[in-house]
């Protein structure tokens, strides 16, 4: 009996895929392509599918997939800017783009291939997608640390600033302070608040021992010393000095004296001022109803020695008997001129106005006040730049790690591009799987669907 023919191999079955990615799984396969294994810091080999891969021309196509982003930041960057018409630049090599589900300009690549194969470029790229979203969650967490330390020195830069900033903002207000003050204007450094001028004859110098004067009793005999010896000493030839209080007025002599008086001249007045004029001398500012000094007491003795050019007086506040005062005066023609301690006193005060008048003047010392206010200022300067070094000192400590950030999320835009490009073409290969199979003529040649511009593989 003769034996049977045996039966043609059956065909393998064929399904239509986009050929572009079809060639794309095939080197996956073929290089073998797997990320290294990572150790430290990731960098740019360490990406899902390395970039010596990523420069094969069948894999170029990745470039689409970064431009889907990179085009909307050109986009927003180069907005109403012109391109100069004479700047030169290089074409860029044209690569064709990678064929994607739903586009009609992909048909032209689809071609017919074994099922099989399919299916396995399909597996394949199952493996590169979860190695892409592997490598995609290591540089995410990589970049999460970095942040953390990035983040930690930024807010102390940001404290250096503001810290640097407090210290300069302070130490300009400092400065307009002392200078809106006077505090260290030449005129008043050397010279004295009295004045530079003096009649030339018969002048009055008189301090008020109030309570409230003995914390500047060394402030107004400065002023008295420096008024003495550069104005009086130069211009005057006679002079009277002396002080008073609530009960009596002291003076150096009981006469107007020459200034050059070799015994009781100007330097021994100077020398009995500085013993007449003391904090003891002015009395406790604490005590219970301290006893104001009398100033018709001192006038009236004033007068009694004859009548003065000019009085200059170092007092800490105007009388309260500030009325009677002026009355005493009216008329008499002798021009005052007052230099109040009390940083709080009213210039503009009717009193001191009135009893200035035309020739006399007022000066308010607050040099007192404002060298504390200043020396509170510096102290707090100093404190903030202590505080500032030691934030330097840690900042030294601290690497700067924007950089990396910087490279971090870079290299994480690549391997998100890459984890686009691999989903894109396992889509295509499942759409391919998913599909029939190609139907065969009786002599087992593919019959494509009408319509399908490709041959056979």
């Amino acid at each position: 009996m003769a034996a049977k023919a045996k039966a043609a191999p059956k065909a393998a079955a064929a399904i239509l895929c986009h050929e572009d990615a079809f060639q794309r799984g095939r080197k996956y396969i073929e290089s073998k392509i797997a990320p290294r294994a990572s150790k430290g810091e990731l960098c740019e080999e360490d990406l899902s599918i390395p970039p010596t891969f990523l420069d094969d021309p069948v894999l170029k196509g990745i470039k689409y997939f970064r431009k889907e982003k990179e085009s909307i930041e050109s986009e927003t960057e180069t907005e109403g800017e012109i391109d100069d018409p004479g700047e030169e630049t290089e074409p860029e090599e044209y690569v064709k783009p990678p064929s994607r589900l739903g586009h009609s300009d992909s048909e032209s690549s689809l071609r017919s291939f074994p099922r099989k194969e399919v299916a396995d470029i399909s597996k394949a790229m199952k493996t590169q997608l979860k190695n892409a979203e592997k490598r995609k969650g290591m540089f995410v967490k990589q970049g999460s640390k970095i942040k953390v330390k990035v983040d930690k020195r930024n807010q102390l830069l940001d404290q250096i600033r503001e810290m640097d900033k407090s210290m300069n903002d302070e130490l300009r207000a400092c400065r307009r302070y002392v200078a809106d003050s006077r505090l260290f204007d030449p005129v008043f450094m050397y010279g004295s608040k009295f004045g530079t001028k003096a009649p030339k004859k018969d002048v009055v110098i008189m301090a008020e021992l109030h309570p409230q004067l003995g914390k500047f009793a060394d402030m107004a005999l400065d002023e008295f010393k420096k008024f003495l010896d550069q104005v009086i000493k130069e211009n005057t030839s006679t002079f009277a000095m002396g002080t008073f209080n609530s009960e009596v007025v002291n003076f150096f002599q009981p006469a107007y004296k020459e200034v050059e008086d070799p015994k009781k001249g100007l330097a021994a007045g100077v020398k009995w001022f500085t013993k007449a004029l003391t904090t003891k001398a002015c009395g406790d500012p604490n005590a219970e109803d301290p006893p104001i000094p009398n100033w018709i007491n001192m006038l009236e003795k004033v007068f009694e020695l004859g009548e003065p050019s000019a009085i200059y007086l170092a007092c800490y506040d105007k009388p309260d008997n500030g009325e009677e005062v002026l009355e005493f005066l009216e008329g008499k023609g002798v021009p005052v001129h007052c230099v109040c301690f009390n940083p709080d006193c009213n210039v503009a005060d009717e009193f001191f106005v009135d009893l200035s008048g035309e020739t006399g003047t007022l000066m308010v010392d607050t040099s007192r006040r404002d060298m504390v206010k200043v020396d509170s200022m510096m102290q707090s300067v100093k404190t903030k730049k202590k505080a500032l070094e030691k934030l330097l000192k840690k900042l030294e400590k601290l690497e700067d790690m924007q950089p990396n950030l910087d490279k971090t999320n870079e290299l994480m835009e690549e391997q998100i591009a890459i984890l686009e490009f691999v989903k894109n073409d396992l889509e295509i290969c499942e759409a391919a799987l998913a599909g029939s199979d190609l139907q065969r003529d009786e002599e087992g040649n593919l019959i494509l669907p009408p319509g399908t511009p490709v041959p056979d593989a």
